[in-house]
């Protein structure tokens, strides 16, 4: 969570917009859409001590604190503690949007601000991949020679990840095996082919899912 600051700015969710696009989104609007306002900041407010002296008005999302407020100075300071928080200063013209650190009692007393205001935005996480299942394929190799005294069968169990039984399914189809494992490498025939074929898949609960 970023807590954003306005010195005087009313309408400070538009000034974030326009800052968060212009300076980290490059202008991509696809990219400003994954950062969200935070429409309830009581929780926080209160874990600082500072809530009560907050009010709303039609925003969803800003919470305003009169300067004029006898504990101002301190809830302030308060503020200043909170390293993540990116201060918006009021200006006259041009309507500039981006942070200021010139946001000391003195230019608050110079140019007669009569309020902050704060609000929040966090950056939408992206959605989290689907954790991979887990399953085991036992294997039946088979080599083929000129002489068929020479074929060679050979059984083995390899541990796979995929998404459910169709996509190892699909990973099995495409995969390029080793026939290494059934190479007689002492026949004296010429070697004609090799196959594998998959016939029992278990899940990591050791259920059998396929038997053939």
């Amino acid at each position: 969570m970023e807590y954003w600051v306005g010195i005087g700015v009313d309408n400070l969710e538009d000034r974030v917009k326009a800052y968060i696009l212009m300076n980290r989104c490059m202008l991509d609007q696809k990219k400003l859409s994954k950062y969200t306002f935070i429409e309830n900041l009581e929780e926080d407010l209160k874990d600082r001590g500072i809530f009560d002296n907050f009010y709303k008005n039609k925003s969803k999302h800003n919470y305003y604190l009169d300067t004029s407020n006898k504990s101002f100075k301190k809830i302030f300071n308060k503020i200043l503690e909170n390293k993540s928080a990116t201060f918006v200063n009021k200006y006259e013209h041009d309507h500039e949007t981006g942070p200021s650190y010139i946001t000391t009692e003195k230019y608050i007393k110079e140019n007669k601000v009569k309020f902050i205001s704060i609000c929040a935005t966090e950056v939408k996480k992206g959605k989290t991949k689907k954790e991979l299942s887990k399953f085991k394929v036992t294997f039946k190799y088979k080599s083929y020679y000129e002489n068929k005294k020479e074929n060679l069968t050979k059984i083995e169990t390899l541990n796979y990840e995929a998404k459910n039984l169709k996509n190892l399914l699909k990973i099995l189809d495409k995969e390029d095996y080793d026939d290494s494992i059934v190479l007689n490498y002492k026949a004296k025939s010429r070697s004609l082919s090799t196959e594998r074929d998959y016939i029992k898949i278990t899940d990591e609960s050791n259920k059998v899912l396929v038997k053939q």
